[in-house]
């Protein structure tokens, strides 16, 4: 992959704090979770980020891993409340994307 990490990550960074290994997801899951962290916009009134639309196969790329594994990733990430996915439609009604808002927590279980 030729692009770099503040194409990637123009914010630099997403904390993980320690309360996300209390989940009982796998490393998959928590650098999904970190990606769609680094990936979106964050709201400090909500302590959440949003505006996340990355495609699957995309993330499944950054992270080296298969769609299925991303997929599986976000199905155990929404299981636990830790992140919420909205489809997206078009003009014409059919679905276009998903947008991802994750909860972040700081230092505090967000769920």
């Amino acid at each position: 992959m030729s692009e770099d990490i503040e194409s990637i990550c123009p914010k630099g960074f997403f904390t993980l704090f320690g309360w996300i290994y209390s989940k009982g997801l796998d490393v998959a899951d928590i650098a999904t979770y970190g990606l769609l962290g680094n990936l979106g916009a964050y709201n400090a009134e909500t302590n959440t980020v949003r505006c996340c639309q990355p495609s699957r196969r995309y993330m499944a790329t950054l992270l080296g891993c298969s769609v299925q594994t991303v997929d599986r990733s976000l199905a155990r990430l929404v299981a636990t409340g830790l992140i919420e996915g909205h489809e997206m439609r078009a003009d014409d009604g059919a679905s276009s994307h998903t947008e991802y808002t994750i909860r972040c927590g700081g230092f505090n279980d967000p769920c």
